[in-house]
């Protein structure tokens, strides 16, 4: 990697419906990209981190940790956004940071996958013979 070369950092927030991905550079907020994603967080999470790198010119070995809201918040949501996080930090050998809040991520550095705190037990059901 070129020295000259910028390293970012991705937030991912996915515990709520509105998901939030957001771009930091020596903690400033570079971009962000908000949507209403109505459960759709495991179809539309992927593009819309790609397309969101291709916009702002950044290649993904720029990317030097992720950061992800590890809730409380929505099961499902917070699930696919830590997953998600915990994926690409592997496939990129980069560390994943655990966040509160999205606007609060700071250049910490920890390797190792992040654990989700959910509001509540999953409610989970049999199955229906």
């Amino acid at each position: 990697m070129d020295k000259s070369e910028k390293l970012y950092c991705l937030a991912i927030d996915t515990a709520t419906q509105m998901t939030k991905i957001s771009l930091r550079q020596d903690a400033r907020e570079i971009d962000c990209l908000s949507w209403q994603s109505r459960f759709n967080q495991s179809q539309e999470l992927i593009s819309q981190i790609d397309e969101f790198l291709s916009k702002n010119s950044i290649n993904k070995t720029q990317i030097r940790s992720i950061g992800v809201g590890m809730g409380p918040g929505s099961y499902t949501g917070i699930r696919i956004g830590v997953t998600t996080a915990n994926l690409l930090g592997f496939a990129l050998n980069i560390p994943v940071v655990a966040i509160e809040e999205i606007d609060t991520v700071q250049d910490t550095c920890y390797f190792g996958p992040v654990l989700p705190i959910y509001q509540g037990e999953p409610h989970i059901t049999t199955a229906k013979l």
